[in-house]
């Protein structure tokens, strides 16, 4: 009975703060590809260094999905995986950049917003993209 009655509080509690907000949203983006055909479609994969900041610019918008940042940056391409890149390439981020911070690069950008995914990070988080592009081998025990 006990159960039943925290079960009832707690739904009245969420009903209450839904029924009470002023602002909706929905997001409705769903990734139809899986990260290994997303990295198999990309037309350009690198790894690249930090090298100056360009632009770091306040997003304004009111949808919490939404990016804050646009940083514009200039990375020193350290290992082309696939595709075509210069030796500098420029990218946009969603979130601060660190000069001297080692990035896997998507597709030229590493912004990620309500509706766009990318699969752009930084090196040290990197290690499943990485094992799919045969950059790094995969263990055994991590298949």
């Amino acid at each position: 009975m006990l159960i039943n009655k925290y079960k009832c509080l707690r739904l009245i509690i969420i009903f209450s703060v839904f029924g009470c907000s002023t602002s909706a949203f929905s997001l409705s983006c769903a990734r139809s590809l899986t990260v290994e055909d997303e990295l198999r479609l990309s037309d350009d994969v690198f790894i690249g260094v930090v090298d100056e900041i360009i632009s770091i610019e306040k997003v304004d918008n009111s949808n919490p999905w939404d990016a804050e940042l646009k940083v514009v940056a200039n990375l020193l391409v350290e290992k082309v995986i696939k595709g075509k890149v210069r030796e500098t390439q420029r990218v946009l981020f969603s979130s601060l950049a660190m000069k001297g911070e080692r990035y896997l690069i998507v597709n030229s950008s590493a912004y990620t917003s309500m509706c766009t995914f990318s699969l752009s990070r930084p090196l040290v988080g990197a290690r499943r993209e990485l094992q799919i592009l045969g950059v790094i081998p995969k263990i055994e025990s991590e298949e």
